[in-house]
């Protein structure tokens, strides 16, 4: 949420990606967490090109809070 709220697009990134991981690895299938990880390595480039241009499209607050609240309804 720091991240979000401070709109540090690498930080960003990089707690999406150990995240995502969480659920991965949560798996208990070591080839779903491989490639799973392949995915996340991939999309990270993406994503980080969409909140590069949340930011410069002034509407990265209600954008990032959005995100937060998927990942929050991920985990419950």
């Amino acid at each position: 949420e720091y991240a979000a709220r401070s709109m540090d697009i690498e930080e960003m990134g990089k707690a999406n990606h150990r995240f995502h991981m969480i659920i991965g690895e949560g798996s208990g299938n070591v080839f779903v967490c491989r490639t799973y990880e392949t995915l996340l390595n991939d999309s990270l480039r993406l994503a980080t090109t969409l909140f590069a241009t949340a930011v410069d499209a002034k509407r990265s607050a209600d954008y990032f809070a959005q995100i937060v609240r998927e990942h929050h309804e991920t985990i419950e």
